[in-house]
């Protein structure tokens, strides 16, 4: 993703309500593997260079359907 370039642009809102899902789990399924072993919560955002790229891309996408006006997602 190019920082400062809306990736959702061009799509239309099916397209963007289907992209959102897709990174709202890819962003899950990298917090659950973040979990290290004995602990029961994933670390910081911060702490995860993986976890921080799957939320950055996850909220920005989220964030231009929300601008769409397509509500809350979940």
């Amino acid at each position: 993703m190019i920082e400062g370039h809306d990736a959702t642009e061009g799509l239309g809102d099916a397209e963007v309500l289907a992209l959102e899902k897709k990174l709202r789990e890819d962003f899950y399924r990298a917090e659950q593997a973040a979990v290290r072993p004995g602990e029961t919560r994933p670390p910081a955002v911060q702490e995860s260079p993986e976890l921080l790229k799957a939320f950055d891309r996850w909220s920005r996408v989220s964030t231009a359907a929300r601008r769409r006006g397509l509500g809350d997602m979940r």
